[in-house]
């Protein structure tokens, strides 16, 4: 069975996977990219401004690109700062 490599990408850092995971074909991969990429998304919103984005990059073996998966998630504001909804 292929043994497939998922590299994390946050916009900050970027995570090597060493070990891997034997599955039985490219489409496995892709179903498995997709679930870490939302389980990473669930638990990743941006702290440190109103924009990010998550890839997860599926590599073979022999370290060929062969998928990515992103998804990105932007905060637009486009509330009047200056009006506020809290009247102390």
């Amino acid at each position: 069975m292929p043994r497939y490599f998922f590299v994390i990408d946050d916009g900050i850092s970027t995570t090597d996977d060493s070990e891997g995971l034997e599955l039985p074909n490219l489409g496995a991969a892709r179903r498995e990219a997709v679930r870490a990429l939302t389980e990473i998304a669930s638990e990743e919103l941006p702290d440190d401004g109103d924009q990010r984005g998550l890839c997860v990059k599926v590599l073979d073996g022999a370290g060929r690109h062969l998928l990515s998966a992103l998804v990105s998630f932007q905060i637009d504001d486009t509330h009047d700062s200056t009006v506020s909804g809290n009247s102390g």
